[in-house]
Formats: structure tokens, C-alpha cells, sequence
């Protein structure tokens, strides 16, 4: 595939990927820009007037160039080369022969480069449901996922020469999909990353995936199907994660706790998780062991002398704010 007019990339693909997520969750209209306004098809430049239009996705924009003449475009632009060929169905066209990299080609744009906990965050984040935002409660809104496993997987297959699909590769073999908030994602990860990693080396989950209920347990939670944090279906084991917002009002307590006795009918149980507990080392590993007992395995964590140190690195690592 040649190059387009103007093909947008990187950090400013991704802002402009999780507004259109969060639009299509909330059913409001599409996210559209009017690019013909802010793109000079020669030099790329941009007017003050089109800038206000873009006042969601702030300058620097990120763009791709396919030669060196270009990486220093006038107007607020971060540019990026791209020698060669874009890879396959790797762009969409979204206004005006203005073009957008998709996710697939974004998580390997943004991996490039990048330490391998970093990249695990992201792609846990693109494949989330949940979109960094300070005016949500505890700071996030909820959206659909940007991608899917398979879709990464394939694209990543399929690009296995490209720069960066190296970290982008391994990166994915150990994310998580269907994270619903930060605190999710960070126990996931630090339950079952590698133990080298500072994790515990444990058996994936299922995040947020939908459980049947049984005619008996709709009659003590009236609804269908319900949903757990973190899953160990062959178990019927499950954790929830309990922040602030979870404690909202006795209403939501007394839901929650009739979705927990639901599952008990059905034979799950179902145990919480706290912040403080994840700030605990002692009480980390408690909640480990448990774990493994229930799953009839042994975690390598625990006869790693380093691990106390690898876990303290791992925890700062998943704490730190932002993405990239």
C-alpha cells in the first residue's frame, strides 16, 4: 500500500480511536472532524480556526511520512518515517484523504521502543473497556474495546518484520483482555506475569466475561447473567475488585451482595480484593497462595528468593500514571 494525503499516527491515532469508542458506547454520533479544514494538502499546515476543531486531540498531532524531506512539516505536527510499504489493511480512510492508522498498527507503532511492562499496559488498555478520563468516576468512562487478541495476534503475524513487533509480540502473550479499570488490570497482571516479572506466575483469568445463572439463582439476584471481575471458570473461582466506588450506596452493597449469593447457588464463590491488599506484600501473597490452592497449582513466585524486590519493581512499574 502507498502512502495517502496525510495518514494519522501514533499517540494522536489512539486519542482519536478511544473517542470514537466512547461515543459508540454512550449510542451518541460518531466522532467526525472536518480535516479538509485543517490539512493543507501540500505542506500539512494548519490555521488557528482548525486547530479549535481538534481541541479534543490537542497538538502535537502525530503523522507518517515516507521520507526524511518530511520529518520537519510546518505547522503543530510530530512526525514519524515510515520507510516502505504500509503494511495491509493497516488504515482507514475517516475524512477528506485523511487517513487513520488502526489499532493493530498503533499498538506496534506505540511498543516500538518501549520497555516490555509498558507495552503489557497498553495493550491491556486497547483491548480494556475502560478510557482514561478525570472527569469519570475514579477517572475512567467506559467504552468498547479498540482491538481484540486475535486481531493484534494476526496483525502482528502478519508484520513480523516491521520495527517493534518483536517487544509488540511478546508484549501481547501476556496481556490481558476486557480490563474494566486500572486497578483490574494491575491485579490481573501482578497475579499471573512471570515471576521473573515480579508477578505470581498464575493461570489466567477471564475478565469480566458473562456467567449464566441458573433459574434457582435468578430467584435471588433477578437477572440473566451477571459478570466477575476476574474468573477462574475451571475453579468457579472468582475476585472482585472493591475501590471506593463500589461502596457508593447501601443499594449497590445489597446488589453486589445478591449477585454474590447467586453465584454461591450456583456453586462459585466469589472473594474481594482492596487496594490495601494489593499494597500489602503479606497480604498479596495470602491472596496468591489462595489462589493457586484453589487451582491445584503451585506458584514458582514463592521459591524465588528475589521475589520481594522483583514484586516492589513491578508494583511501581504498573502504578505509574499514563500510558505512554
Amino acid at each position: 500500500m502507498r502512502f495517502m494525503k496525510t495518514l494519522i499516527s501514533h499517540t494522536t491515532a489512539l486519542e482519536i480511536l478511544d473517542l470514537q469508542a466512547r461515543c459508540e458506547h454512550r449510542e451518541q454520533d460518531p466522532l467526525r472532524f472536518d480535516f479538509e479544514t485543517i490539512f493543507d494538502t501540500g505542506t500539512l499546515g494548519v490555521t488557528d480556526e482548525a486547530l479549535a476543531l481538534l481541541e479534543r486531540v490537542p497538538p502535537p498531532l502525530d503523522v507518517l511520512v515516507c521520507s526524511r524531506a518530511k520529518l520537519h512539516l510546518r505547522g503543530p505536527f510530530r512526525t514519524h518515517l515510515h520507510a516502505g510499504a504500509l503494511p495491509p489493511d493497516s488504515c482507514t480512510l475517516i475524512d477528506h484523504g485523511v487517513y487513520l492508522c488502526g489499532a493493530p498498527f498503533v499498538f506496534l507503532q506505540l511498543a516500538r521502543g518501549r520497555e516490555l511492562l509498558p507495552a503489557i499496559k497498553l495493550a491491556c488498555y486497547m483491548m480494556g473497556t475502560y478510557s482514561l478520563d478525570p472527569a469519570g468516576v475514579d477517572g475512567i468512562v467506559y467504552r468498547r474495546p479498540l482491538t481484540t487478541i486475535d486481531d493484534l495476534a494476526t496483525f502482528l503475524h502478519a508484520n513480523s518484520r516491521q520495527k517493534g513487533s518483536g517487544v509488540a509480540a511478546k508484549a501481547l502473550k501476556h496481556a490481558l483482555p476486557l480490563c474494566a479499570s486500572p486497578k483490574e488490570m494491575e491485579l490481573a497482571l501482578l497475579l499471573t506475569l512471570p515471576a521473573r516479572m515480579g508477578g505470581y506466575a498464575l493461570r489466567k483469568p477471564q475478565l469480566n466475561s458473562p456467567i449464566l445463572l441458573s433459574p434457582e439463582a435468578r430467584r435471588l439476584y433477578p437477572h440473566s447473567t451477571c459478570y466477575v471481575d476476574l474468573l477462574w471458570q475451571e475453579a468457579h473461582y472468582g475476585l472482585e475488585f472493591n475501590g471506593r466506588h463500589h461502596y457508593e450506596s447501601d443499594m449497590k452493597i445489597g446488589d453486589d451482595e445478591a449477585r454474590r449469593l447467586a453465584l454461591r447457588r450456583d456453586g462459585y464463590t466469589i472473594e474481594s480484593v482492596t487496594s490495601q491488599q494489593l499494597a500489602n506484600a503479606a497480604q498479596l501473597d495470602a491472596v496468591a497462595e489462595n489462589i493457586a490452592e484453589r487451582l491445584r497449582a503451585r506458584s514458582s513466585a514463592f521459591r524465588n528468593p528475589r521475589h520481594g524486590q522483583l514484586q516492589k519493581d513491578l508494583i511501581r512499574g504498573l502504578a505509574q500514571k499514563g500510558l505512554l
